[in-house]
């Protein structure tokens, strides 16, 4: 592969780059960021490899050009070109914060890999291994991304992130089509496409936090306008959120609801030049919670049924025999059902694979894949056994 080591940083070469990428079918794509003291990634290098050739992009150059970020999100969002990551959430998300809008259409090559057998979460370098026996460097991803010029190790770090991306993909789709799986790969790599991905919600934030049971009504109105303040603040600034408070110290706040400045600054968690800073601004929102708490509507909390020790067992059982189907599946255990989903198989009854998806919120895919046989070990019409080792299941049904 033909590796172009000089980042391109001038709207001429990125728009000749951009004319070249339009004819392809499919690109690789790759960022480096910084994001140790920031809450935005502070997105540096944007690396796009074809077949045959790979480029560097100076992603901080690009972004200050207009005319140079619509070049960049227009192929990025060119819905004829697929862009191919590995791991590409957080790709996705700098990228979404950078330029406001997210890449489409994308495949991610860790969840096709995923469903296809490879494990669940594995990393570029042991999966390139593993699917098509290549060996690459590691190890960088810590590095000084913002150095100009950049250093030659780091641009050969960054070309192998993309240099064999797009045979990955090919043979993963190649597995993937012969188990029928490319629509659900798709239909699970499309939701890293949605913006609301990238985007904090301080209502979804508190209703997670009060799902902790410790707040009564008056203290989730306090904590929604804590969250809402800190959600804006750490905007504001562009720091990282426990620099300021992370969520333990806001659910405190919400429940001890100190009434001055002097009760703030005895605090433990809060950073303190935030509460000398802003302790009129947290008081303030600790007292409009108060007085709104009336009209807060408070989420209803739908708490999971504690299994007995009977049915903790029964879980048990069923996440051994899940994994069993995963094996035999080539897929993560994940994408078949979690544990909070397989202790909701055993404590509904259900005899339609439909109800799978309804009741247990398994996805349509899974349900397809392996909901008649979860369904009949459940009401014992498929047994387990041994042979010679391996795991086999049986039809105990009696049915013909």
């Amino acid at each position: 592969m033909k590796k172009h080591n000089e980042l391109i940083n001038d709207e001429g070469g990125l728009r000749k780059l951009c004319e070249r990428l339009s004819k392809e079918k499919q690109i690789a794509v790759d960022t480096e960021f910084i994001r140790e003291k920031t809450f935005f990634p502070q997105l540096e290098i944007i690396q796009i490899g074809s077949d045959k050739e790979s480029w560097l992009l100076d992603a901080e150059v690009i972004r200050q050009s207009k005319p140079m970020s619509k070049l960049f999100t227009d192929l990025m969002r060119n819905p004829k070109i697929l862009k191919v990551f590995h791991a590409g959430q957080a790709d996705e998300e700098a990228i979404y914060f950078t330029f406001g809008q997210t890449v489409t259409p994308i495949i991610d090559t860790a969840i096709a890999a995923a469903l296809c057998g490879y494990g669940d979460g594995v990393g570029l370098a042991n999966l390139l291994s593993s699917a098509l026996g290549v060996k690459i460097k590691k190890g960088f991803a810590r590095s000084n991304w913002s150095l100009r010029p950049l250093p030659d190790q780091l641009k050969e770090y960054a070309h192998s992130d993309v240099e064999f991306l797009l045979n990955l993909w090919k043979k993963l789709e190649s597995e993937l089509s012969a188990l029928n799986r490319v629509a659900w790969a798709k239909d699970l790599c499309s939701k890293l496409e949605d913006p609301d991905t990238y985007e904090t919600n301080p209502e979804e934030i508190a209703e997670r936090l009060f799902k902790s049971g410790r707040l009564d009504k008056t203290g989730y109105s306090i904590l929604l306008e804590l969250v809402k303040w800190r959600e804006n603040r750490i905007r504001s600034l562009n720091i990282p959120k426990k620099w300021i408070a992370d969520d333990s110290v806001l659910l405190d706040l919400a429940s001890a609801r100190p009434k001055n400045s002097e009760q703030l600054l005895t605090f433990r968690g809060l950073n303190k030049g935030e509460a000398k800073k802003q302790s009129d601004v947290i008081i303030a929102a600790i007292k409009k919670g108060k007085s709104n708490s009336e009209e807060v509507s408070v989420p209803k909390l739908k708490r999971e049924k504690r299994l007995s020790a009977a049915q903790a067992r029964s879980a048990d059982l069923l996440k051994c025999f899940i994994g069993i189907l995963a094996s035999k599946n080539q897929i993560a255990t994940r994408y078949i059902a979690t544990s909070p989903q397989i202790n909701r198989l055993v404590l509904n009854k259900i005899r339609d694979p439909d109800e799978l998806v309804e009741s247990c919120e398994i996805t349509q895919g899974a349900a397809n894949l392996a909901g008649n046989e979860i369904l009949g070990f459940i009401h014992g019409e498929l047994g387990l056994f041994i042979d010679h080792g391996e795991v086999k299941t049986l039809d105990i049904s009696g049915k013909k």
